[in-house]
């Protein structure tokens, strides 16, 4: 076994002194360090670990607003290109003006004469469109028809009137000529509202 053998070493008071107080300097600057220094350092470290959990949360919470909001940007785009083409197929002027012609020149070249249109009442249609339309309900009543040339201008009525939705169909035959109908049709068409501003 090695021993180490420390010199003897003599100091006086005023050495002493020195040592104690370098010490004491010493203890007071690693105290300092901890208190002053580490441990700021340390709860910063914290508090913005912390702060940064919140903003992560806070930055998901923008990102699904902001993708709520371009889902809605995009149906907004998709709801204008809507309302176009529903008016482009509506032409200007009062409904009951254009709509009863318009739909006996079609029975006419369907070979259906005489021809009663009625608008029975408005109302508003879903709500994508509510602002600036209205539902019109209306009646025709074809008195003669014939079976087929009548199954033809329905099919022909609903592939040409995109906007027109044939909601009730009542047929009736006639006693002296079984093969002749007479139709009720009542059907729903999309007309500007004429309170709109649009």
């Amino acid at each position: 076994m090695v021993s180490i053998k420390l010199p003897n070493i003599k100091l006086s008071k005023d050495q002493w002194q020195k040592v104690i107080l370098s010490t004491m300097l010493l203890m007071f600057t690693i105290y300092c360090y901890f208190q002053f220094l580490l441990n700021p350092l340390t709860n910063g470290a914290i508090a913005a670990e912390a702060e940064s959990v919140s903003l992560e949360k806070q930055i998901s919470e923008a990102n699904v607003k902001m993708r709520g909001f371009n889902e809605l940007k995009a149906k907004a785009v998709e709801a204008g290109e809507l309302v176009t083409q529903v008016n482009a197929f509506i032409p200007n002027g009062a409904p009951i003006a254009w709509f009863p012609p318009r739909m006996r020149n079609f029975f006419d070249r369907q070979g259906l004469k005489n021809i009663v249109v009625r608008l029975r009442n408005t109302d508003r249609p879903e709500p994508e469109l509510a602002k600036s339309f209205i539902n019109g309900n209306w009646n025709f009543e074809v008195p003669r028809a014939g079976f087929f040339p009548l199954g033809i201008a329905i099919t022909g009525l609903e592939n040409e009137e995109f906007l027109l939705e044939i909601t009730d169909l009542r047929l009736v035959t006639r006693a002296d000529d079984p093969e002749v109908l007479s139709v009720t049709i009542d059907a729903l068409t999309l007309l500007k509202d004429p309170t709109s501003t649009k």
